[in-house]
């Protein structure tokens, strides 16, 4: 059943966008303002409107500036969207790199789908660009992990009919269709639907790796994520090589927010902890139930606080304490810290103190915020020859019930 490798993985990815009237959609930031974050600890509201030659960031808007130096930019966040309903049969496709898209897969075969995506319309993906599908998933669940990745073959994991636990089945998709898929497997060629899902995970073999990625876009009301390596900014839309496909092009409308990698930073969900710490309020270590996730919320969903969303920074629960060392190779620490929005379909909000440690010593020490409160953006907190930086994620008031923080946006500075 394995595939072939015949597949042309730098076919040209094409996006049919459906938003009716172009002309006034693309240019559509022109009368929309968006929060520009530099490396200095600036925030700029101001519409953006181009990269130019000299690698200026113009702007349009209010503000006291009219540019300022593109490489300085570490996240554009434009006008928050509330998340779209899934739509029934929707699907979570999670790509090679991390990426992913919701939508609604109306066809296909064994060397790509055809996604309907709620911003970006009628998508070909190229089937080796994509690690697993996830029937019903919005935001991608933390335990997508459980799946066993195959070197080879496909694998679909099958819902019981009895409604508890899954089994799977070894093989080749064949064909899709908006219901379901055929899947080719020892019993012959049989269809199954979505709805007897819980994850199809697609064989690997000769996958590409995709671009670097330096760029990280979030599509409006949890739509998806994109990255890629930034190519342009221009006439209302951005450009890069995107990680799971040739060339991407995207209208600033469909886009929450942009992050930036650049190469004096360090995201802290990029490298690995030192020591981690992490407890529950009552009950032994052994006893936590909620660890760290990297770019996503401790229950797998976004990075979400008052609305804002990030693409980089780490999911927390009280009481997390995370340390790195630093090796005198850092001069600032910057970040943003809150609840997860996530806590509104809780009993408990949650309420954390968050505390920044630098070789011991607290540099920084939130009030305690509560689910509902809107995001907090640190201080920038100096690092110049400091050892090691610890984030701690406390007990506040209400034990640890639904305390489910966020530290968004978190990098080092070189």
């Amino acid at each position: 059943m394995k595939r072939t490798s015949c597949r042309i993985l730098t076919a040209t990815f094409t996006v049919v966008l459906f938003f009716g009237a172009v002309c006034d959609r693309l240019f559509a930031l022109s009368s929309g303002q968006a929060s520009i974050y530099t490396l200095d600890g600036r925030c700029v509201q101001a519409s953006p409107l181009s990269v130019d030659r000299k690698g200026l960031l113009r702007l349009q808007g209010d503000s006291d500036h009219d540019a300022i130096p593109f490489e300085r930019v570490h996240m554009i966040a434009f006008r928050a969207a509330a998340a779209e309903p899934m739509a029934e049969g929707a699907v979570g496709v999670l790509f090679q790199k991390g990426d992913y898209l919701t939508g609604i897969v109306t066809g296909g075969d064994a060397e790509k789908i055809v996604l309907d995506n709620p911003l970006l319309g009628l998508l070909d993906i190229p089937i080796d660009a994509i690690q697993m599908l996830l029937p019903g998933a919005g935001d991608i669940p933390a335990d997508f992990g459980r799946y066993a990745l195959s070197e080879e073959e496909d694998v679909i994991y099958r819902r019981r009919k009895s409604g508890f636990g899954e089994d799977f089945i070894e093989g080749t998709v064949d064909l899709f269709s908006e219901k379901g898929l055929t899947f080719e497997c020892s019993l012959g060629l049989v269809d199954f639907t979505f709805g007897q899902l819980n994850a199809v995970v697609i064989g690997s073999a000769g996958a590409e790796s995709g671009a670097e990625c330096d760029t990280f876009v979030l599509l409006k009301g949890g739509a998806g994520r994109v990255t890629g390596s930034f190519e342009k900014f221009e006439n209302g839309r951005l450009s890069m090589a995107g990680s799971f496909l040739p060339q991407v092009s995207l209208p600033v409308d469909v886009i929450e927010s942009i992050s930036f990698r650049r190469e004096s930073m360090r995201f802290v969900s990029d490298l690995e902890p030192a020591r981690v710490d992490q407890s529950p309020y009552i009950g032994a270590a052994a006893d936590f139930l909620f660890p760290f996730q990297r770019d996503r919320s401790v229950s797998g969903r976004g990075l979400v606080c008052g609305g804002q969303r990030f693409a980089k920074g780490l999911g927390v629960h009280s009481r997390a304490r995370l340390s790195w060392d630093l090796g005198d190779s850092f001069t600032s620490f910057q970040a943003f810290v809150g609840i997860s929005d996530e806590t509104g379909d809780l009993r408990a909000r949650g309420s954390i103190r968050f505390r920044v440690q630098v070789d011991g010593r607290t540099q920084f020490e939130s009030p305690i915020l509560r689910g509902g409160d809107g995001v907090v953006q640190l201080p920038i907190i100096p690092l110049d020859g400091a050892k090691t930086l610890t984030l701690e994620a406390d007990f506040a008031d209400g034990f640890d019930s639904g305390d489910r923080g966020l530290w968004g946006q978190a990098f080092l500075l070189k």
